[in-house]
């Protein structure tokens, strides 16, 4: 039986492929769970739609991503942290502390963007990745300083 996917599904295909699979498969997996749905003309030209719908959503996505990405290139933000001996501080710098220092900047960016490696425990300057997009990278400097 052929089907059309809507949903990637692993080790058979992307949205919008065309596969054959066996019918059980398709009536008693796919089917209910909404991931294919059978070929026939009106699908097709529904998933056609659908992928033209979510093409025009991802350039938005990205063109957005790419304002932002320009944007926070010259952003420096300052976090005021108590240090003890040797710049340690007492605590760290996490991704959510970064998240909302842009925030009082006026930078909307999801924690689960900004790729730090592991939270800053010293005091410095610190260069941070920021993965705005599949294809939109930035990057900030963040500078802790004693309190």
């Amino acid at each position: 039986m052929q089907v059309l996917l809507m949903e990637e599904v692993t080790k058979l295909g992307k949205p919008g492929d065309r596969v054959e699979v066996k019918a059980g498969f398709a009536r008693n997996f796919l089917f209910p769970r909404r991931l294919a749905i059978e070929v026939s003309e009106g699908n097709l030209r529904a998933l056609a739609q659908l992928a033209a719908q979510r093409k025009n959503r991802v350039a938005q996505e990205q063109t957005e991503a790419t304002t932002l990405a320009g944007r926070l290139a010259g952003v420096t933000l300052r976090l005021a942290r108590r240090a003890g001996e040797q710049d340690k501080l007492y605590g760290s710098v996490t991704t959510q502390d970064l998240e909302e220092a842009l925030a009082a900047q006026g930078f909307r960016v999801d924690r689960r963007k900004i790729q730090l490696d592991e939270p800053i425990k010293a005091l410095g300057r610190f260069p941070v990745a920021l993965r705005l997009h599949a294809e939109v990278t930035a990057e900030m400097a963040v500078e802790v300083v004693p309190e």
